[in-house]
């Protein structure tokens, strides 16, 4: 049972197709600060040595690809006023050769541009519509990203929006679309309330193409709730597997091979939450390595396990006894509601605040205990085999509502 589930997580995760995103724009638009703050990478692993170049200007983020970091980046390093003509042939030549017309397939394409245009500027250049006329020209999809809004003059910001407006009238009639415009702060800190990376990360999620959706929500950093619907479908895979045999024993699966499967089903989660790379590598302050969190759950789940099985259902917990499927899947989602709702609790803290290694494990104990309580009474309405395959189906779907 244990293996089953590990291998269908596995499964899922060696299926996501990581969507390819170009930035383009000027020296000094911001780039680099929206990479870090919506991705939630850090200066080593943007640096122009770390990319891998693919032209003389553009360099791709990670390199090598990295799995846990399920989005693929292309970068131009800027562009200055003297090279302006030079900046202008090799990015039409790298969206052409990118498109998905001289690609072997539609992985290997560019599937959205972000172009930043300083908000400060006040003016259209004309290789801007040229970028922007070929991208579209191209069935590449292409957000514009006015960036440093909040430093940017309010009439300049305002001139700028019209000048906008006019140049694209042109561009979106011969193409027979409307380009989306959307507004970013200097410093995009995710977590402050006036930055625009959620409605930016909404909007792009919208332009890729569906298949690569969910990589880009397991990558993003900044949109919390939006991994959700990823994280309850994992849930609900490792549910439903036990599930297949309702009340028949489940040869196998003891209630000590249930709860082995707890550090794997956690390992997948916080990969959704982005917090395996973030606490592994002790970014900032949150310097807590990912083995201890596994530590501190375990913990947790081993000083809860009869209590929640003793609720579940009374006599089935016994060390060496089989258990039904039905009793076995309403553990794994009590245990997995209650990781997933403290996991994006920590995430939603540490965007909104400095946690320290102490805090953070502080706030994992004594949230997830509150959590799987929660959950267990959650789990415990649905006990009906009819109620409990719908609900399994629900989470798998990612249209479940938590309770308050």
């Amino acid at each position: 049972m244990n293996n089953e589930i590990d291998q269908e997580l596995k499964k899922i995760e060696e299926r996501l197709k990581p969507p390819s995103i170009a930035l383009i724009g000027r020296t000094g638009a911001g780039k680099s600060g929206l990479i870090k703050a919506i991705f939630g990478l850090n200066d080593n692993e943007i640096k122009v040595d770390v990319g891998l170049p693919v032209t003389k200007c553009y360099q791709r983020y990670p390199n090598p690809y990295n799995p846990d970091i399920p989005i693929i980046l292309y970068d131009s390093p800027g562009y200055e006023a003297s090279k302006t003509d030079d900046f202008l042939e090799d990015t039409l030549k790298f969206l052409r050769e990118k498109s998905l017309s001289n690609t072997q397939s539609v992985d290997d394409s560019i599937h959205l541009v972000w172009y930043l245009i300083h908000a400060g500027l006040t003016r259209i250049e004309y290789f801007d519509k040229e970028v922007i006329q070929t991208a579209l020209s191209l069935k590449i999809p292409i957000i514009i990203v006015l960036s440093q809004c909040d430093i940017a003059k309010p009439e300049e910001l305002s001139k700028l929006k019209k000048k906008l407006s006019e140049v694209l009238a042109d561009i979106e009639q011969t193409a027979n679309t409307q380009l989306i415009i959307m507004e970013v702060s200097a410093d995009p800190i995710p977590g402050k309330t006036v930055s625009g990376l959620k409605e930016l990360t909404e909007a792009s999620i919208k332009a890729i193409p569906e298949s690569y959706s969910e990589a880009f929500i397991r990558a993003q950093a900044v949109n919390v709730k939006l991994k959700r619907r990823v994280a309850y479908s994992l849930v609900g895979t490792a549910a439903g597997i036990c599930f297949g045999s309702a009340f028949v024993p489940i040869p196998g699966s003891t209630t000590v091979s249930i709860i082995a499967t707890q550090p794997t089903l956690l390992a997948s989660l916080a990969k959704v939450y982005n917090l395996d790379r973030l606490l592994d590598k002790g970014a900032a302050t949150a310097s807590i390595a990912f083995a201890g969190l596994l530590a501190i759950a375990g913990t947790t789940i081993l000083e809860v396990a009869t209590t929640v099985f003793s609720a579940i259902s009374p006599g089935f917990f016994i060390a060496g006894e089989s258990l039904a499927g039905g009793v076995a899947a309403s553990y794994i989602l009590a245990i997995g509601l209650a990781f997933t709702s403290t996991l994006e609790a920590i995430s939603i803290n540490y965007l909104n605040s400095n946690m320290n290694k102490e805090e953070i494990t502080t706030f994992f104990k004594r949230k997830f205990s509150s959590e799987l309580k929660k959950y267990q009474k959650e789990v415990q309405q649905k006990s009906d085999i009819k109620m409990m395959k719908e609900f399994i189906e629900s989470l798998k779907r990612g249209d479940y509502n938590p309770p308050d």
